[in-house]
């Protein structure tokens, strides 16, 4: 069984070579990285944040926008590779586990995700230190915080992409997934901006649970680093992932017919 799950691994990595998916893994944190220091590169738009409040307003930016939307079109292109063409039905008569075709694609949805991590990590720290010296703050880049926070939001975006390779693969069709993880990233931001005395009561559970602004959750609004903060939003990331992980491969390889 784990032979052939590795099997399966190399040929949808193989597979993915040369894909939109790919390229997309590469561009999207660059873009991110670039808008932000457009964003900030006059001395007026940056002027007066510290180390603390440039780095949630970078990671901001990642999470609440560019990383979600970036999931809804890994997980769809990648999908599609097999819609496209029409390929489920004889992928699905090979001699292996149904659910390996699937959890495969998880697995190398948030193997991408994790490497545009990597690389916004990097541009964004670019960013910082560039930001910083034009500023002449003191030096005192926040490398453990910006590490620690940006490792628990990945860990908090897998339950996304659960959810997202759910979408793509049981419904074919780019635009049907995007537009289903548009619209539930739209209502978590409206929960998240609502104001009054409801406030605090959609903050908590929209942060908590709501798979897309989960990783929102890592951002923590006061002055420095929360341990806990950190590790019990990474918890909640991991077990949903993996549990959401597993109800879709077993809800995907019951069905005979897959992308109707």
């Amino acid at each position: 069984m784990i032979g052939m799950a590795f099997e399966s691994f190399i040929t949808e990595a193989i597979k993915v070579r040369g894909t939109i998916a790919l390229w997309l893994a590469v561009i999207v944190p660059l873009l991110a990285v670039v808008v932000f220091a457009v964003s900030l590169s006059s001395r007026e738009a940056s002027f007066g944040m510290s180390w603390f409040q440039l780095k949630q307003t970078g990671l901001g930016l990642w999470f609440i926008f560019f990383m979600p939307v970036l999931i809804f079109f890994e997980a769809a292109f990648l999908a599609s590779l097999e819609h496209e063409a029409d390929q489920w039905k004889q992928l699905l008569t090979f001699p292996i586990a149904r659910w390996i075709h699937f959890a495969t694609k998880m697995a190398v949805c948030a193997l991408l995700l994790s490497a545009s991590f990597g690389l916004f990590v990097m541009g964004f720290t670019a960013d910082l230190i560039i930001i910083g010296d034009r500023r002449n703050l003191p030096f005192g880049l926040p490398w453990r915080e910006l590490l620690l926070t940006t490792g628990a939001a990945f860990l908090a975006s897998l339950p996304l992409v659960a959810i997202h390779t759910w979408l793509s693969i049981r419904f074919a069709g780019i635009v049907r997934a995007i537009g289903v993880g548009a619209a539930a990233l739209t209502l978590g931001l409206m929960l998240i901006g609502t104001r009054g005395t409801l406030h605090r009561v959609f903050e908590a559970s929209v942060l908590w649970w709501y798979p897309w602004t989960l990783p929102l959750r890592t951002l923590d609004t006061r002055q420095g680093l929360s341990f806990t903060h950190l590790a019990s939003t990474a918890v909640i990331g991991s077990i949903g992932g993996v549990l959401l992980g597993a109800l879709v491969c077993w809800d995907l390889a019951r069905r005979e017919e897959i992308g109707q």
